[in-house]
């Protein structure tokens, strides 16, 4: 199961956030984790605007888990 959990990908959608960043801290610890950000550029996550329904990030990723956390 341990392997199973370190080989999951979650892709965060809003991870520059305040909830966001604390999600993608924690879930880093046992996850392969991909954020995204919007306004607030941090290294080592991807730019994605919710608004224009850009599928690319899901297509690059594919992730196994999403959360949505951008407004």
């Amino acid at each position: 199961i341990q392997n199973m959990v370190a080989k999951t990908k979650i892709l965060i959608i809003g991870a520059s956030g305040l909830l966001g960043s604390k999600l993608y801290e924690k879930l880093s610890e046992n996850y392969k984790v991909v954020g995204t950000y919007s306004t607030n550029k941090q290294e080592g996550l991807y730019f994605y605007d919710i608004t224009n329904k850009d599928v690319t990030i899901f297509q690059e990723t594919k992730p196994d888990v999403e959360y949505t956390l951008q407004e």
